[in-house]
């Protein structure tokens, strides 16, 4: 089985949207929770020597284009069109750190360095690998 074969097309669509994801009612807080679990099995194959990064499907659909598609919004989030009914907050995102590193992107290592930061334990272990890449 291809690496990725299953998950992304079944979940990314190729224009990088996530419809389960946009069918809810926050759409956007749901669609940057599955980037940032995207992105955590991303960082775990990369770890072990597989590149899951760069995976696309024949179609286009691929995690850098899910990317694309919601970082817009996260410094912006009242330009969401979509159904967001509790305020959205982007302080415990990680997916753009993550992403920098995995991808080598000064781009999503600059929108990350812009997020506001939530002082959790995760974000803090995410925040230090994101610098300890950077060197």
């Amino acid at each position: 089985m291809v690496q990725g074969s299953v998950l992304v097309p079944g979940e990314i669509q190729p224009d990088g949207s996530c419809p389960r994801e946009l069918a809810r009612t926050n759409s956007l807080g749901y669609s940057t929770f599955n980037l940032d679990a995207f992105a955590i099995l991303c960082r775990l194959a990369q770890e072990n020597d597989v590149d899951l990064w760069h995976f696309a499907t024949p179609q286009g659909s691929s995690l850098q284009k899910a990317i694309a598609y919601v970082a817009p919004y996260l410094l912006h989030p009242e330009t969401w069109r979509r159904q967001q009914i509790r305020p959205f907050t982007a302080d415990h995102i990680v997916f753009p750190g993550l992403a920098a590193v995995g991808l080598h992107s000064q781009e999503l290592l600059h929108l990350y360095g812009q997020l506001p930061r939530e002082h959790s334990a995760w974000v803090l272990l995410v925040d230090w690998i994101v610098r300890a890449e950077e060197k």
